[in-house]
């Protein structure tokens, strides 16, 4: 089942079970999408809740809502850069010098050590399930590490006497977030606007090219999500080939690219007569 969200452990095996609510059609025009809960339990005794992409109103499924709410912890990513910078300007102007104290220490040494855990966790977790959404999450942690490890250097700087250093790194840890952000926005905005998903095609072309009854291919493009690829092409067949055969090959041709490339969840043959 092609599903996207969070994902708790493994995909179970063909003899798993799972108990699922469905949403009744009521419901459905109160939410954006039909939702199942499925808790999977397995041999290895794993579970796992997933969101299952079914819908009439979204034929190609809601994966895209997933690169849709990346987007949005970039723009809260902005907001917060915004405001970090905001506060360093207006503090090298007025200076303030902070209390510092053991608990001030304590309290960022804890932070540090639970962020670094959680963006390392976070960030395996989302390239194993390629999500983008946790992927975007573990570089917004990445970025309260930066700020917690910054902080420290500033109390240091600031028991030491030398204040200054404390709005001069709020502007830096700004500049770090607002990166991330840019980083998270250029590699949504992508998935969003159809970029190339699969910039080799050369090895799709050789698996194409070796199915019996193919005498050329070209014009191979490829979009969407690293997990959700859509692939079309144009290949030339004998121009005496039936209706039955050709269609026979349409599948063939499908079946032998998604086995190889089981990121392309969809393909489009355009089969055009061999003029040679």
């Amino acid at each position: 089942m092609d599903c996207f969200g969070f994902e708790l452990g493994g995909r179970g095996s063909q003899d798993n079970f799972w108990i699922y609510k469905r949403l009744d059609q009521y419901d459905r025009r109160w939410f954006p999408f039909c939702v199942r809960w499925h808790f999977e339990y397995n041999r290895s005794h794993r579970y796992s809740l997933l969101l299952a992409a079914e819908g009439w109103d979204h034929p190609y499924g809601h994966k895209k809502y997933e690169t849709l709410f990346a987007l949005g912890i970039a723009a809260m990513l902005l907001i917060v850069a915004f405001n970090l910078g905001k506060a360093g300007v207006v503090r090298i102007i007025n200076p303030i010098v902070p209390h510092v104290d053991f608990i001030c220490f304590a309290v960022m040494v804890i932070t540090l050590i639970i962020n670094i855990a959680v963006m390392i966790y976070e960030y395996r977790r989302g390239k194993q399930l390629q999500s983008d959404i946790l992927v975007a999450d573990s570089m917004h942690t990445r970025a309260d590490i930066s700020t917690s490890f910054s902080v420290i250097v500033a109390l240091v700087f600031v028991k030491l006497g030398i204040p200054i250093v404390d709005p001069v790194i709020t502007l830096v840890i700004a500049g770090f977030i607002a990166h991330s952000a840019f980083v998270i926005i250029r590699q949504e905005s992508a998935i969003l606007c159809d970029a190339v998903a699969i910039t080799d095609t050369k090895k799709i072309e050789a698996v194409v090219l070796g199915i019996k009854g193919v005498k050329s291919c070209h014009k191979i493009r490829t979009r969407g999500r690293l997990d959700d690829v859509h692939l079309d092409l144009h290949i030339h067949i004998d121009a005496d080939m039936t209706m039955r055969d050709s269609h026979l090959l349409n599948h063939t041709i499908q079946k032998e690219i998604m086995s190889v490339f089981p990121q392309i969840v969809d393909v489009l043959v355009h089969m055009e007569p061999d003029s040679r």
